[in-house]
Parts: C-alpha cells; sequence; structure tokens
C-alpha cells in the first residue's frame, strides 16, 4: 500500500458539520468529506450538490435542482429529502453554534419554509428578502440521514457525507482518509490521506523540511520563508479576521468622545503590527478589515501623541487615567501580547490599563455579547458586523 499524503496541522478538530466556524483545520476537513449545494469560486459560486439554481425577483424564493445519482458514503442516496434533513438541522436554534454566539445560521434561514417537491428539487422560500442566501448555503453539509442521530448525541468522530474523501478512522491524535473513486468531481489526487495533530509550528516546519510530512498549515510566517522552491511551494493568504478594542461609549469614562479620539491618536498601529507578528498583518482602519466591501482605501489616522494628550487634558485627565480592559488568553491568540503592546503606546499620553485576564473564551464571548465589560475589551471577529466604538 502506498504511504498515504500526511498532512500535520495545529488542531484535529472533527465537530458537527452544522455549527459555526471560520477555522481553515476544521474547514478543511468538511471540504474533503461533505459537500454543499453549491461552492465559492473566485468571486462568484458555482454548482456542486445542486447543478443548477433560480431566484425570485424578491431574493425570497431558491429552487436547487440536485444531480442524479450523488450517493452517501454508507451507500444510502443524496435526495432532495436527505440535503433539506441537513438545512433544517442548520436552521435550528441550537446549531451554528459558536463561541457564545448560538444559532449563528438561524438567523438567516429561521422561519424559512424548506421542502423537497420532487427527488431532485430543494425549494427554500424566505421569511424575508436574503440575496446572500449562497454565502450561507457555502458551510450548509449535507450529511447522510444515518448520521443525523450520532451528530445530536455529541457522536462525531463517524461523519457520512458525499465528499470526495470518507472517514475510515478518526481518534485524537490522527484522521484517516480515503478517496472516493467515483466522485461526481472527479477522482480525487491521493488515495489516501492522514492528517496528524502537531500542535508546535516548529515541529510541523521540520516535518516538512524531512520529509515526514507532504503538507504542514499554519506555520510560523518567518520561520516559513526558509522554504523556497523548487522543493516547497509555500501558500501565503490573509485572513479575515479582524482583532478589536470595542469601547464601552455607555459608562465610564469612554463615554467622553473626546477620550476616545485620544485613544486612536495614541496609536502607531503599524508598530502594533511589527511588535506582534512580525509585520505579518495588515492595518485595520475602520472596524471592518481591508479584505471585506466597504473597508475603504484612505490612510491609517496618524499618531499624534501631542493633540491626544491636549484630548485628555481636555477631558480633565491632565494627570492620567486608568481604564479597565477585559482580554482573552485565546481567540485571539495575540490577544495579551497586543494588549501589552497597547498598553506601552496608551502609556505615553498617560494612560494605564488595568488588565482582567479571562481564561474561558466562552464564558467571555457571552460576557461581551451582553455588554458587560470594562472600560474596553479586545475581540476577534469577521464582518458582517455593526459595532460601535472599535478602535
Amino acid at each position: 500500500m502506498n504511504r498515504p499524503l500526511i498532512i500535520v496541522q495545529p488542531r484535529l478538530p472533527l465537530r458537527d458539520p452544522h455549527d459555526c466556524t471560520d477555522a481553515n483545520d476544521e474547514l478543511a476537513i468538511y471540504e474533503a468529506v461533505f459537500d454543499t449545494l453549491i461552492r465559492r469560486e473566485g468571486t462568484g459560486f458555482v454548482p456542486r450538490l445542486a447543478e443548477s439554481w433560480t431566484v425570485s425577483e424578491d431574493a425570497k424564493d431558491w429552487v436547487f435542482k440536485l444531480r442524479a445519482g450523488v450517493r452517501f458514503h454508507d451507500g444510502s442516496p443524496c435526495d432532495a429529502a436527505s440535503a433539506c434533513l441537513s438545512l433544517l438541522r442548520m436552521a435550528r436554534a441550537d446549531k451554528g453554534y459558536t463561541l457564545g454566539s448560538p444559532g449563528v445560521w438561524r438567523q438567516y434561514l429561521g422561519g424559512a419554509h424548506v421542502a423537497a417537491p420532487d427527488d431532485r428539487t430543494v425549494s427554500i422560500s424566505l421569511a424575508t428578502p436574503m440575496a446572500d442566501l449562497l454565502d450561507v448555503l457555502v458551510q450548509g453539509y449535507v450529511a447522510g440521514p444515518a448520521s443525523l442521530g450520532d451528530l445530536d448525541a455529541g457522536i462525531t468522530d463517524r461523519p457520512i457525507g458525499t465528499g470526495p474523501y470518507r472517514v475510515m478512522h478518526a481518534d485524537n491524535a490522527a484522521l484517516e482518509l480515503a478517496r472516493v473513486p467515483d466522485h461526481f468531481s472527479g477522482t480525487p489526487a491521493h488515495q489516501h490521506i492522514q492528517i496528524r495533530l502537531v500542535p508546535d509550528a516548529g515541529q510541523r516546519l521540520s516535518m516538512l523540511q524531512e520529509a515526514a510530512a507532504d503538507v504542514a498549515t499554519s506555520l510560523d510566517y518567518h520561520a516559513s520563508q526558509s522554504l523556497s522552491a523548487p522543493r516547497f511551494t509555500r501558500v501565503e493568504t490573509t485572513v479575515p479576521v479582524a482583532i478589536i478594542y470595542l469601547l464601552n461609549a455607555v459608562k465610564g469614562p469612554l463615554a467622553d468622545a473626546r477620550l476616545r479620539r485620544a485613544l486612536n491618536l495614541a496609536l502607531d498601529r503599524q508598530d502594533l503590527i511589527n511588535t506582534v507578528v512580525g509585520g505579518a498583518a495588515r492595518p485595520l482602519l475602520g472596524f471592518v478589515s481591508p479584505m471585506h466591501f466597504g473597508a475603504g482605501d484612505g490612510a491609517a489616522l496618524p499618531q499624534d501623541l501631542t493633540a491626544a494628550k491636549a484630548l485628555l487634558a481636555d477631558a480633565g485627565y491632565a494627570d492620567g487615567l486608568t481604564l479597565s480592559l477585559d482580554c482573552p488568553t485565546r481567540l485571539p491568540d495575540e490577544a495579551e501580547q497586543l494588549t501589552a503592546a497597547l498598553g506601552a503606546q496608551l502609556a505615553k499620553i498617560g494612560i494605564t490599563l488595568d488588565i482582567k485576564l479571562h481564561s474561558d473564551r466562552e464564558a467571555y464571548a457571552h460576557m461581551v455579547r451582553r455588554k458587560e465589560i470594562g472600560d474596553l475589551c479586545v475581540f476577534d471577529f469577521k464582518p458582517p458586523v455593526h459595532i460601535q466604538g472599535a478602535a
């Protein structure tokens, strides 16, 4: 038997495919094991399980025509009724859950009428118009009906999909995948894939250099630059996750707009990036990342310590100010280091940060969602979200 393609990555999540995630290591597994009605390609969408679709002029009624003859990994037919079961499960109030945000998909699909008029037709009638339903369905993984009971029981290590690879074995250390030779998208390139859990980025890099692994993900930005062609192919991507500080503009000192502006003027965003991630990021010019529509292309607000101090004095804090800051210990993983660097910059205008660390990330997300923060807090997010007071 030929050696499998070996992929090493920092996490080995095999969870409920109907929960919401933006984790690249998790999505890569789902994309291998499951299919969706459609798939994003470039700036548009292409067929997957659905070979075509139509939408009404008011963007409320969507009809998807499925491919014929597709089967789940257990041999059962992937018909419209099966696809509807996954979409309805995805829209449940207890699904789409991610770090303190339950029912992520329900806010889009809640109230929708999902039906199968025939074996190859999926009809989705939304409660309100939504032109970007396809963006949601990109993560609408269709799971075999026989596996839904397991998923509801929290058993996620024996998924059944229609994807180009089926799961042969899963444990806490490795995931074994075998290709589906008759997959409708074509025969997958590799007969077997083994995904291994290797949390340390340095070890992942060494395994790649020593040919103990064929693919390594989430490598250190600078260390990975030692990989050179033709032996290695290095792929560099910019993720659309933004790390932001939310300011309490309802009560406390930061209810004063002068102080909020003083904080912005005290920052050297590029220096924060250089200090925390060695330059491997782009400055945030608003509350959406440069990768999203509407971010704008203007320059960052320049650092002006003199103006910042003047605003601080005008607000009655000429002798300095202490602000309470809530900070998670992970997600964003750079939160503590970034907050330390932020504190060093704010100290130059007389502001001291009283930092409270939170190790329970899910409880922290709930706390922020309820707006139970001190003067400011650090968070990571992907647009579209409307947040006031982002620095």
